[in-house]
């Protein structure tokens, strides 16, 4: 397929792959207004927007409360959220009012937390292109 879209119209947003997932950088705009940079994983099969893990938001003392059970691919569990204010990727800002927070990460592996993940919901309303071979994504 020889195809190619005019791109100008979109932000771009650089992926790291590792492990054939795409990553991308982020910062998290916190409630109080400090901010959080963290790798993402970009999972367009998510419908949640956005989730960070458990071990994260604890460290940040991110305040936490129930949002009752999500579905996943492991099955229900027992969900949390955390108000936010939104989502920086390099120059493309999101406004969000909320993050799932996924209480499977736990711990840290190697002093570093689990990857975040980005999920459909969050381009909701916007065009994406996920360009693997240039290492990008359009939105």
């Amino acid at each position: 397929l020889n195809w190619e879209p005019n791109l100008s119209k979109y932000a771009r947003l650089p992926i790291d792959i590792r492990g054939r997932r795409p990553y991308v950088r982020a910062t998290i705009i916190l409630d109080s207004g400090a901010e959080i940079e963290h790798s993402m994983l970009l999972d367009t099969g998510a419908n949640e927007p956005m989730s960070l893990p458990e071990s994260l938001a604890e460290e940040k003392e991110m305040p936490m409360e129930d949002s009752g059970w999500v579905g996943g691919v492991g099955g229900m569990r027992k969900g949390k959220k955390s108000k936010i204010k939104g989502v920086k990727f390099d120059t493309e800002t999101i406004a969000l009012n909320s993050v799932g927070i996924d209480p499977t990460t736990r711990a840290p592996r190697g002093g570093r937390h689990e990857p975040g993940n980005i999920g459909s919901g969050l381009f909701e309303g916007r065009e994406v292109i996920v360009d693997y071979s240039h290492r990008a994504v359009y939105v």
